[in-house]
């Protein structure tokens, strides 16, 4: 039975593997090319209570893909403040104002340096903080 299941799983993992990617890679000229690196940014609320383990949800998700930061506010929000500053040097590279917003925002921040950032966005009530890296 065991030797059974071994096999089983033997064969499942790779299928899993195979399938769970599609999506990730095309082949060009023989050559596998990484496609999809969106990388998601959690934000958190700046009063949050640390001890508390109730999931919290926003109105808004960040992600991060080739130095474009991509907000996606899941409801329309009266105004939004989203703020973007190098941690490393406290400078703030991007800082805009948006009133009824719904949809997905794009912050394009290709001419930015290699380092540390955050993210803040102010909207109403919530007041969300998220980490990044621009590699």
């Amino acid at each position: 039975m065991k030797k059974l299941l071994f096999l089983f799983l033997l064969g499942i993992l790779p299928l899993n593997f195979i399938v769970g990617n599609a999506g990730c890679y095309s082949t060009q000229n023989n050559n596998v090319h990484l496609v999809h690196n969106q990388r998601t940014i959690i934000l958190k609320g700046k009063k949050e209570n640390k001890t508390s383990r109730t999931l919290k949800i926003y109105p808004v998700e960040a992600f991060l893909e080739n130095k474009v930061l991509s907000l996606n506010f899941l409801s329309e929000l009266p105004s939004v403040v989203v703020t973007v500053t190098n941690v490393e040097t406290n400078n703030v590279v991007s800082q805009d104002i948006f009133t009824s917003y719904i949809g997905t925002l794009s912050i394009d921040l290709s001419t930015e340096e290699m380092g540390n950032y955050k993210i803040e966005i102010v909207a109403g009530e919530y007041e969300l903080t998220g980490d990044f890296v621009l590699e």
